[in-house]
């Protein structure tokens, strides 16, 4: 990243506390204390925030544990220190909503400020805190500024998800491969997972592939989940020792984090012979996507794209087992907005990354799902993973 990255980033959020009519901000989510300073201190055991005022300098403030890594990573030339731990934080205060008392002090803003917080992501006691501690003070939400800002991509945010989509593409390959074997759950997970981080070795080394915890560490987050059978329709579960066998379906779900952004790519594998059942409703998710997916283009309203994919699902037979949304936004977290959902009338904008997902879930039988990483540019959408689409079968 640059400098001159955060000096942007950091002048439009002070013209949103302008129109808002705030005088400064505070944000406390790993996530957007990242966004907002390029500082991710891994472990996340004490709090950790950026203050924003409508005028001047951003200011980090970290525990003294943190100093030198921050100092290190920091882009912003502010940095305010709590506690002592070694030669660091002497004189400092003690604990951080002290640290944030006094920072607003210094800044001179009037007894009854007007201040944006991170509402969403902050923790109820630390919202009670801040009230009593600046009693004066009238606190808004400003996820709303956050989050619009972050749906949009810079050139550095879509280098690195490009690099962790590459690292998914590597990790799938390895995974399908493993199916066609019929291994277990755990073990094509495994070989796709040591397989990224060989791909994460060799062409990305001097890149970071932590992701954000609150409250604990993530020192590695190239991750695969492999579900096979009627274990899909739990969406979300740890590998387990079940073999992969003749008839089954298998979702391998791989997501790589690259200096802190995320690409996902999904797959559904067909082993063996499929029922027909399953060949029917995994025909219908192909048509879904492809008819919805190129409506994808800058200025059409999100909520349409869920629209079409729902409409031939419902026109195959599936009305009755429709998904909540087909797809959501990708960066920071591995879900953001936008959601690809019925009520949202948000327009897509050019450089917005996005994850487009489709699915059915047929119960016993398993579910389909395919998912990729999604670029929107000028001229419709790019995709930035590279599976072969369509029905697999091995």
């Amino acid at each position: 990243m640059s400098q001159n990255v955060f000096n942007l980033r950091i002048s439009r959020i002070q013209s949103r506390i302008k129109e808002e009519g705030l005088d400064a901000i505070i944000v406390c989510s790993p996530q957007n204390v990242y966004y907002l300073s390029g500082f991710n201190p891994i472990i996340f055991s004490q709090p950790i925030a950026v203050i924003i005022p409508l005028r001047g300098d951003a200011i980090l403030i970290t525990h003294s544990i943190r100093f030198k890594h921050a100092n290190k990573e920091a882009f912003l030339t502010k940095i305010k220190i709590f506690g002592k731990w070694g030669k660091y934080g002497e004189g400092a205060p003690q604990d951080f909503f002290s640290a944030v008392k006094i920072t607003l002090q210094e800044l001179s803003l009037s007894r009854k400020a007007r201040i944006g917080i991170d509402l969403s992501s902050l923790p109820y006691p630390f919202f009670l805190k801040f009230k009593l501690d600046l009693c004066d003070v009238e606190f808004l939400n400003i996820d709303n500024i956050i989050r619009d800002e972050r749906m949009i991509k810079d050139e550095i945010e879509l280098e690195f998800i490009k690099d962790a989509a590459c690292i998914t593409d590597a990790g799938m390959e390895v995974a399908i491969d493993a199916v066609r074997e019929r291994k277990s759950e755990i073990e094509v997970s495994v070989n796709a997972m040591v397989t990224m981080l060989e791909r994460w070795k060799e062409k990305y080394p001097d890149r970071e592939v932590v992701d954000f915890a609150n409250g604990g560490s993530i020192q590695n987050a190239l991750w695969a989940v492999c579900l096979s059978g009627p274990r899909i329709n739990l969406m979300c579960d740890s590998p387990s020792s079940r073999i992969i066998k003749e008839g089954d379906l298998v979702l391998i779900m791989i997501f790589a984090t690259i200096n802190g952004y995320h690409a996902e790519n999904e797959r559904t594998i067909a082993v063996g012979s499929a029922e027909l059942e399953q060949e029917k409703a995994y025909n219908a998710v192909i048509r879904a996507r492809n008819e919805a997916i190129n409506e994808i283009r800058p200025g059409i309203p999100i909520c349409s794209l869920y629209n079409t994919a729902i409409r031939i699902m419902t026109e195959e037979g599936y009305g009755n087992i429709l998904p909540g949304r087909i797809g959501h936004g990708l960066g920071l977290n591995l879900h953001e907005a936008p959601s690809i959902a019925p009520d949202n009338r948000d327009l897509l904008k050019e450089r917005m990354v996005v994850t487009f997902e489709p699915g059915l879930d047929l119960g016993e039988l398993g579910g389909i799902q395919n998912s990729d990483t999604i670029l929107v540019n000028s001229h419709g959408f790019e995709y930035l993973t590279h599976t072969k689409r369509g029905f697999l079968n091995v």
